[in-house]
C-alpha cells in the first residue's frame, strides 16, 4: 500500500470481480520500516496510513452499495 500503482491495481480488480461491496475497511498501518521514504519520494508511514486509505475509498465508493460503511481502523502505535 505503499505504491500508487499497486493501489490503483488493487482497486481496479476488485471493481472488475465485484459490481458491489457492503464494507470498506482500512486496515492497513505502517509506524517502524527499514525503508522510510517511497519510491516516490514521500514518507511511507504517511502513505500507507493516510493516503492509501483515502484513495482506496474514493476509488471503491462509486461500487459501495447504498448501506454500505466504510470502516477506518488506527492504533496508538
Amino acid at each position: 500500500l505503499s505504491n500508487f500503482d499497486e493501489i490503483s491495481l488493487l482497486t481496479s480488480m476488485i471493481k472488475k470481480e465485484h459490481q458491489s461491496i457492503d464494507v470498506i475497511i482500512n486496515n492497513a498501518g505502517i509506524f517502524k520500516t527499514p525503508q522510510t521514504i517511497t519510491n516516490d519520494g514521500l514518507d511511507i508511514r504517511f502513505v500507507v496510513n493516510t493516503f492509501a486509505p483515502v484513495m482506496i475509498t474514493q476509488s471503491l465508493l462509486p461500487i459501495l452499495s447504498d448501506h454500505g460503511r466504510v470502516v477506518n481502523l488506527s492504533s496508538a502505535a
